[in-house]
């Protein structure tokens, strides 16, 4: 077997997106799922090993680290949409108006960090069930790495 097709590895790539898309439903940003969708795992193999890593839309990096306050104004079409998607009350007022308020009130207040991502990671980390596949996978990476020494020596 080749280590890119370790199925214990696919397994732990899985579990990264799993762990993320499941901090994201628990705090509630699904509103439109299309970040929800967006997070797959990829697995590299560099020069000092492999890394498995998380790929996510564009604004995965707001969600997770907030806005600060008088920083340049979320995009009105972003929000307009938001508010589409959310069925939001807005008692007589025009998508529009209501998305500019949102706008100067998140410009003058900022947002809240979710850190989905950092505390996906801690879970992530911390997990038994990630411990014992990282060490099921260990033990079939050295036995393949042993097998392609051997090999080579007898060949």
């Amino acid at each position: 077997m080749k280590t890119a097709d370790s199925p214990i590895l696919q397994q732990i790539a899985q579990y990264l997106s799993d762990t993320l898309q499941m901090e994201l439903l628990n705090q509630g940003h699904t509103a439109s799922e299309a970040l929800f969708n967006s997070i797959q795992s990829v697995i590299e193999h560099t020069l000092t090993g492999i890394t498995i890593s998380a790929q996510a839309l564009y604004y995965a990096k707001f969600v997770n680290a907030g806005r600060k306050p008088g920083t340049k104004g979320v995009p009105i079409n972003v929000l307009v949409e938001w508010i589409r998607r959310r069925r939001l009350n807005m008692e007589g007022k025009r998508e529009r108006s209501v998305a500019f308020a949102m706008q100067r009130s998140i410009r003058d207040k900022g947002i809240k960090p979710s850190r989905f991502i950092d505390k996906s990671i801690d879970k992530f980390n911390k997990s038994k069930r990630l411990e014992n596949k990282i060490e099921r996978f260990m033990e079939e990476y050295a036995e393949e790495q042993l097998q392609t020494i051997f090999n080579q020596l007898t060949a």
